[in-house]
């Protein structure tokens, strides 16, 4: 959970971060990285899910918007796509 509408990844040992920081505009209710481990999947009070390359700030596709807050979402794949399931309040 993050109040500040942020994401990163964090190094462990060094505590210093190994990825840029990935934004939301509201509440970030949780994340996950993906099978492969390049990209985590975030959700938030926002209303959207969103893929993130770990090495670009970018947004790895547009952010999937819902119709309310997104409270819990997976990470998988569907013929070598990353896809997303998420639940909705």
């Amino acid at each position: 959970l993050s109040y500040d509408q942020w994401t990163r990844v964090w190094d462990t040992e060094s505590r210093l971060p190994v990825s840029p920081e990935f934004e939301h505009d509201f509440l970030i209710n949780g994340f996950r990285f993906t099978d492969r481990g390049d990209a985590i999947l975030s959700w938030s009070e926002d209303s959207t899910a969103r893929f993130w390359n770990l090495g670009n700030i970018e947004a790895s596709i547009e952010p999937m918007r819902h119709a309310n807050r997104v409270v819990y979402a997976e990470a998988g794949k569907r013929d070598g796509q990353d896809v997303c399931l998420a639940t909705l309040s």
